[in-house]
């Protein structure tokens, strides 16, 4: 039998309340065989595609992002899943679940960069992305 497409797998449904079915559901067996955290963090990207947000987020929701920050010696998450807080005159904070702290992230300004926009998710597929290590911790030189 042929593997269903991603699309087919996702199976979106809008209900009168305009809520989504979890979008990370139908991927999370294959996000778990698949080691390399850009491959998950694509496919991760390519699910939730219809949630990205732009630059600014709002705060209390969740999100999804690709990240390169600048400080020298700096250990961060290149993926990181964030709680969303305070804006900040060079971006906003946000609490990154994958290094349990609260971090700014930069959207202004030459170096920090939030590459790829914010991906809103829900709190079931908060929730289900917890558990898909994904993260890519690295250390700038």
């Amino acid at each position: 039998m042929p593997r269903k497409s991603l699309k087919e797998r996702q199976n979106k449904k809008v209900t009168g309340s305009n809520t989504q079915e979890n979008r990370i559901r139908p991927i999370l067996e294959d996000l778990r065989r698949i080691s390399s955290p850009d491959k998950k963090m694509n496919m991760i990207m390519e699910a939730i595609e219809s949630t990205n947000r732009g630059m600014v987020p709002q705060a209390g929701k969740y999100y999804t992002f690709i990240y390169y920050a600048e400080t020298p010696k700096l250990l961060y998450d290149k993926h990181p899943l964030i709680k969303a807080g305070d804006l900040t005159s060079k971006g906003f904070r946000g609490f990154n679940y994958h290094l349990g702290s609260i971090k700014q992230y930069n959207t202004t300004g030459d170096g920090a960069r939030l590459v790829s926009g914010l991906y809103e998710v829900s709190s079931s597929e908060f929730d289900l992305l917890r558990r898909a290590a994904y993260q890519n911790i690295v250390k700038n030189s």
